[in-house]
């Protein structure tokens, strides 16, 4: 919820020049694979894998001709909008490097969490300079 406009920029940038843009992030998370009764499979090499980020920028008829040749499974089981460009589209997305303040508000926690850094942001210091009349009268 919080893009600056740089990140806004080179996302923009880049889904004009290739079809299709995001911001990434280093995993923090392992991620694993479970067996069918419950144990460790494996687990995959965090330095070889980014998780994805919003902003996403798409040129249109990238984006709407993903969308266009979905099955019900891309819906049911994530619907990473730069992996559906890929399939579909035939289109390469670019990745941008992000920062820890862009993710989307997907569950009410996240709403809380998006209002905490609103309140942050908003906490202000006014400076008074000079000792002119009127000042805390």
């Amino acid at each position: 919820p919080f893009v600056d406009e740089k990140t806004k920029f080179q996302v923009s940038a880049a889904a004009r020049e290739h079809g299709a843009a995001g911001t990434i992030l280093p995993l923090v998370s392992t991620v694993i694979a479970v067996d069918k009764d419950g144990f460790l499979d494996h687990a995959l090499d965090r330095s070889k894998y980014r998780a994805s980020q919003t902003p996403q920028a798409f040129a249109y008829d990238v984006i709407a001709g993903a969308y266009a040749q979905c099955t019900d499974y891309d819906f049911e089981h994530g619907t990473e909008c730069l992996h559906l460009a890929q399939t579909y589209s035939n289109t390469r997305a670019k990745l941008i490097d992000g920062n820890p303040n862009l993710w989307k508000i997907t569950y009410k926690p996240d709403l809380y969490a998006a209002e905490q850094m609103i309140k942050e942001r908003q906490r202000q210091v006014a400076l008074v300079t000079g000792g002119g009349r009127g000042i805390g009268e």
